[in-house]
């Protein structure tokens, strides 16, 4: 009699093998290769059928039928086999293994048993994947990561002979092929336009004056997708339906936003190449890379085509975002662990809403480790010492973006900018104990009042309307600061 058993295929450790490394097309083809590996496993076990139930960007759960455990303890191990094996594939670290199924009703604590045996070969695996032997001895390091061996002669963008290792070698070639092919695959859309190549091409336009070589770094993750899947039953059927409606809603959002991108012209460069980046697409979780001068209009895109999503008993689906805006040659790898970062943020603000939180390193300062500390002191500081800055005004949501653009433009062409520092100069100096709070509450109403004093009737009722969704009285002044050359 044949049993019923779940495999649950998981790439681990993926700092080295998607973000450890500067190279744009190291990191896509990092990133598309783990995203293909969770497919190509499938019917690559003789004898075995191994169905997909659910597969994301770096995982899958599948399900196939065998006689007994020890049979089915040998699908992981030829799983693991193949992709050690892969040319390109072997350069990455996963995790297999396999449970009995328990019946529909139970699913839940199948998957979860599945969940914690992945961990527990995790905490037993590498961080990196160690070639068994080198294809050459070489005395210096790869000149991209910087980690492993050097054994393959490459051409640098300067056309310099670098030598690289093999795992980078093989990401970056497939980074390059598979950039377009991405796209078409995942939108539908028959695409006759290249994308840009680089960080540079993808931000380069003077016309743009400020935000010249200026990208942004966008991070969107679901809220609760987890616990939605699960619902108020554990059947199997509830979370392969998320799954499959998930990727339906993203890969419609995706050809509407390459619909856009086709017909504006500030997306593109002077050869027609379009100017997105996409370094993370699957499971909950994208991550892109857009001209700074777009990232508004990106996000609040995304926003408001998700606001059409939603499934079963929940009637919106909604999503956390992390922005940061920053010079295109920043350290990729540390912008986007920021980018993730900010979106926890916003996480925790709210998770029965669509907010986001936003960062702005005009040249990349180094935050440090302690990002809530440096948001604590880049926030409206309280006239009272006694009483704690409010971080959560630096947090917005995705439905106000419309108005605070339209009433930003209004308030740009009347608030003189000198003003507005001097404003956000006082509000992040800190009141020191002792000191004279009155004095510094006069202070704060009468640079407020000069504000006022040159907005016309129309433009500060616009502006009343706005306070509340910009986090008060005080923090709107260091929004439309920060903001003033990024709302375009």
């Amino acid at each position: 009699m044949m049993g019923q058993f779940y495999l649950r295929l998981e790439a681990v450790n993926l700092d080295d093998f998607i973000y450890d490394t500067k190279d744009l097309s190291t990191i896509r083809g990092g990133g598309l290769l783990l995203l293909k590996s969770v497919d190509w496993v499938v019917n690559k076990i003789d004898s075995i059928q191994i169905k997909p139930l659910m597969t994301g960007a770096s995982a899958g759960l599948y399900t196939f039928e065998v006689e007994d455990s020890d049979q089915a303890e040998q699908v992981p191990k030829l799983v693991l086999e193949y992709l050690t094996s892969h040319p390109q594939l072997k350069h990455a670290t996963f995790v297999a293994d396999v449970h009995p199924a328990q019946g529909k009703d139970k699913f839940s604590l199948d998957y979860e048993a599945l969940l914690a045996k992945n961990r527990w070969l995790q905490m037993q695996s590498p961080a990196i994947s160690v070639p068994a032997q080198n294809e050459s001895i070489s005395v210096e390091a790869c000149a991209i990561d910087g980690v492993r061996p050097g054994t393959v002669k490459s051409h640098n963008p300067k056309n310099e002979i670098n030598w690289v290792s093999q795992s980078v070698f093989s990401r970056r070639a497939y980074g390059r092929d598979q950039k377009q092919a991405f796209y078409q695959e995942q939108s539908g859309k028959s695409l006759t336009k290249p994308f840009t190549h680089d960080l540079e091409e993808l931000t380069n336009d003077p016309g743009q004056e400020n935000l010249h070589h200026k990208m942004a770094v966008i991070y969107l993750d679901g809220n609760k997708f987890g616990k939605l899947k699960k619902g108020r039953n554990s059947e199997m059927n509830r979370q392969c339906e998320f799954d499959a409606q998930l990727k339906t809603y993203r890969q419609t959002m995706l050809g509407n936003l390459l619909d856009r991108i086709a017909g504006d012209t500030a997306w593109k460069t002077s050869s027609g190449s379009y100017r997105l980046e996409t370094l993370l697409w699957g499971g909950d979780e994208i991550l892109w890379v857009v001209p700074a001068w777009k990232a508004w209009e990106t996000l609040y895109f995304f926003f408001d085509e998700s606001r059409k999503w939603s499934f079963m008993e929940t009637k919106q689906l909604h999503h956390a975002g992390g922005v940061v805006f920053c010079h295109h040659n920043a350290p990729i790898h540390r912008i986007t662990t920021l980018a993730r970062d900010l979106g926890e943020l916003a996480k925790e603000k709210d998770r029965e809403r669509s907010l986001f939180a936003y960062e702005v390193l005009e040249s990349f300062d180094h935050i440090g480790r302690d990002l809530v500390n440096y948001r604590r002191e880049r926030c409206p500081q309280p006239i009272n010492p006694h009483d704690e800055p409010d971080q959560r005004t630096l947090i917005l949501a995705g439905d106000d973006m419309p108005q605070i653009l339209a009433t930003a433009k209004q308030l740009k062409e009347k608030l003189p900018r000198r003003k507005l520092y001097a404003m956000v100069d006082h509000l992040l100096e800190k009141t020191q104990p002792g000191g004279e709070i009155n004095a510094r509450s006069t202070k704060r109403q009468k640079l407020e009042k000069d504000l006022y004093s040159n907005l016309d009737d129309q433009a500060s009722k616009a502006l009343a309307e706005l306070t509340p969704k910009l986090g008060g009285n005080d923090a709107q002044w260091l929004h439309l600061s920060v903001l003033w050359d990024y709302l375009v």
